[in-house]
């Protein structure tokens, strides 16, 4: 099993992988008390599938956060599904009868 753990105690994983990148890269930035609502692609042809950035609600405001690199989806097992279907990412008959905008259907 595999388990986060240091000098014999249990380490949250924000303290385990999270923690060390934020006192070592300055380009990494934690928005705590935000909720994900959808996913952004790139509108370059040669791109169109590369995820650029999220669109977030923060005590009521919403916001558009863009990467230089690399967007990191990791929102749960149900978040992660939930996340990429509203963002148009899916089976295209089920985003048809939600009416979700088509990104990438199958």
């Amino acid at each position: 099993m595999e388990l986060t753990i240091k000098n014999g105690r249990r380490q949250s994983t924000y303290i385990t992988y999270v923690e060390p990148i934020i006192k070592t890269k300055k380009k990494l930035r934690l928005i705590k008390y935000a909720d994900v609502t959808e996913i952004i692609f790139s509108s370059n042809l040669k791109y169109k599938h590369r995820a650029v950035g999220v669109k977030f609600n923060r005590h009521g405001t919403t916001f558009e956060a863009y990467a230089s690199k690399e967007v990191i989806l990791s929102a749960g097992a149900i978040g992660t599904p939930m996340l990429l279907f509203k963002s148009g990412i899916g089976p295209a008959k089920m985003l048809r009868k939600a009416k979700v905008t088509i990104y990438f259907g199958y």
